[in-house]
């Protein structure tokens, strides 16, 4: 799926991803704990111009944190749809 990215970020003129996968789970993390709600099983998804982090990957309605990935900001705060 990766190369798929690469492809539509090519035609569209979007440039690459300046945060990696870990530094997105890691930001991640850091304003879980801010924010109190706590971390279990992680996993990031990519998406064209954020990462999505489930900080509860083996729940149903997991919390997640968008992440801008050129900027590294925390975009917004939400759950999973069930």
């Amino acid at each position: 799926m990766k190369w798929a990215f690469w492809v539509l970020r090519k035609l569209l003129r979007i440039p690459p991803p300046r945060i990696s996968r870990e530094q997105a789970l890691q930001i991640a993390k850091a304003d879980a704990e801010k924010w109190g709600t706590g971390v279990g099983k992680t996993a990031a998804l990519e998406g064209l111009r954020r990462w999505i982090v489930l900080t509860h990957s083996d729940t149903r309605g997991s919390p997640c944190i968008y992440i801008d990935n050129q900027t590294g900001d925390v975009l917004e705060r939400g759950a999973t749809p069930r």
